[in-house]
């Protein structure tokens, strides 16, 4: 069976506090003081090689809903592709379960592209929509800034109306631009191994899966030599599992 992979995005609705005496605040706000604590209000995914992307909101269906929707795209995906979506989406989405005493969803392997480009590149900035831009992938949605986030809150009639429809189709944009990012880095990613859910024991490329490989050169390790290969479809390096040859001593 294909591995599944998920590129996911979150939004958060911010958290209301009370005592606050001065716009310059000065050491951290007292729990206590938390009137509403910030949630996530929707999510948005889409199914690596399908077309559809998915959306889910606490105003379709309710917060519950939206939450369970979120425990079981999780529990269906291998993979998690997302941007720094290991420190925030996915967290974020396990306090949701946890604080609705709802079971951990099976395990799965965050793919955090913003932990790729701080691993692997150094732009001028690390947030996705400079970094989508600089690679030719698009740009994000405008979405009006905070006013869309205090519309949500507070609106009411059309205009509420036309921030749900707005933060929707941000939120999406996010996804796609998340996804087009992906395929773009995918040959420096690491961590992601297609083949093993392909169940084809013949060599194949880690990250894309594909057949397409071309033999060049030997990767070294301490004791061993391995042929190595670069896919002709995304460009990622691989070597085979079994090596070549071998030393029969080692210095130390």
């Amino acid at each position: 069976m294909p591995a599944k992979i998920a590129v996911l995005d979150i939004e958060r609705q911010s958290a209301v506090v009370d005592g606050v005496w001065q716009l310059k605040q000065t050491g951290y706000i007292n729990p206590d003081q938390i009137i509403e604590p910030a949630r996530t209000i929707c999510f948005a995914w889409k199914w690596l090689g399908e077309e559809t992307v998915h959306f889910a909101a606490e105003w379709k269906g309710g917060h519950t809903k939206m939450v369970e929707k979120a425990w079981d795209v999780i529990d269906e995906a291998d993979y998690i592709v997302g941007w720094n979506s290991r420190s925030f989406d996915v967290k974020h989405l396990r306090t949701e379960f946890i604080t609705q005493h709802i079971s951990p969803p099976s395990p799965h392997k965050d793919i955090d592209l913003m932990v790729v480009a701080k691993r692997n590149f150094g732009f001028m900035s690390n947030r996705l929509s400079y970094v989508a831009q600089q690679l030719g992938a698009g740009s994000k949605l405008a979405n009006g800034g905070q006013h869309l986030w205090r519309t949500l809150r507070y609106g009411k009639g059309q205009e509420l109306k036309d921030a749900k429809a707005m933060m929707e189709a941000y939120n999406i944009q996010d996804v796609v631009l998340t996804e087009e990012v992906y395929q773009i880095m995918l040959p420096w990613v690491d961590n992601l191994n297609i083949p093993i859910y392909n169940e084809v024991d013949v060599p194949a490329c880690s990250n894309c899966g594909s057949y397409s490989i071309q033999y060049r050169g030997v990767q070294v390790a301490a004791t061993r030599s391995y042929r190595r290969f670069q896919c002709q479809e995304c460009g990622k390096w691989g070597r085979e599992v079994k090596s070549e040859s071998s030393v029969v001593s080692i210095g130390v």
